[in-house]
């Protein structure tokens, strides 16, 4: 049954060739929203209220990601650094995941704010 609401705080490794190890660990955290109203709007609500709350000052910028519907996507940035993104999931992407209803989501580094 919808609304889905998922969110998810953990480590992610990523491959870093300058890293001795090749590789480095971020704290991430990431939200979804699925339900048949699922908008850019509801989810930048709350990661603003995120924001709000842990005292971060927010920005968000448009960006393009192919994930993402066009002009319905943006970096995320705290104190003016880039350090996630925020969207609307592409249709397309949608149909090849099996997925009946729009998506919106976001997802930033934590390890650098």
């Amino acid at each position: 049954l919808y609304p889905h609401k998922v969110f998810e705080l953990g480590e992610v490794a990523l491959r870093d060739e300058t890293d001795t190890h090749g590789c480095v660990t971020q704290s991430r955290v990431a939200a979804m929203i699925a339900h048949a109203e699922a908008n850019f709007s509801e989810m930048g609500s709350v990661l603003t209220y995120l924001a709000h709350v842990i005292g971060w000052t927010l920005s968000l910028r448009p960006a393009n990601a192919a994930l993402f519907i066009e002009g319905r996507c943006g970096e995320i940035l705290i104190d003016g650094k880039i350090v996630g993104v925020i969207g609307e999931v592409h249709p397309e992407m949608l149909t090849k995941w099996g997925i009946k209803m729009p998506v919106t989501l976001f997802e930033m580094q934590l390890t650098t704010v």
